[in-house]
Parts: C-alpha cells; sequence; structure tokens
C-alpha cells in the first residue's frame, strides 16, 4: 500500500509540474479567443453511463464538483 501511495503521490507532483501549466496557458488562450484562429487541444471522453467519465475529466481539469460552466453531455456515433 505504501508504494502505491508513493507511485500516487510522484504521479501527482509530475502532473503538477508538466502537465497542469499546459492545461492552464491553453485555458488562458481559450479565454482570450484564439480558438477562432487556431486550433486549440480538446479531449474526449467516451464511455457507458456511470463509468467515470466525469471525474476523468475532474481529475484532468483540476476542477472538482459539478457547476453551471462544466457541462457532461453525449453524441451518438456509429463506428
Amino acid at each position: 500500500m505504501l508504494f502505491l501511495q508513493n507511485t500516487v503521490h510522484i504521479l501527482y507532483n509530475q502532473y503538477e509540474e508538466k502537465i497542469r501549466p499546459c492545461i492552464d496557458l491553453i485555458d488562458s488562450l481559450r479565454a482570450l479567443g484564439v480558438e477562432k484562429d487556431l486550433a486549440l487541444p480538446a479531449i474526449a471522453v467516451i464511455g457507458d453511463q456511470s463509468s467515470g467519465k466525469s471525474s476523468v475529466l475532474e481529475a484532468l481539469s483540476g476542477q472538482y464538483g459539478h457547476s453551471k460552466d462544466l457541462l457532461t453531455a453525449y453524441a451518438e456515433a456509429s463506428v
């Protein structure tokens, strides 16, 4: 169990150091309206109902809980 806790701690620190600044930059650019002229990265999380999609998005974005700015929607697609 201690090994798992240490691994989670290391991964969290790496995320905060390397990934979080990129996400924050993309969010700032999007707020400035840059995506009208430049394609900014986006993510799609796909899965069954109640499979944890919102939890994944919350973990990636750092925004926990539901808010009026966070929309969970679905689209049907045939592949």
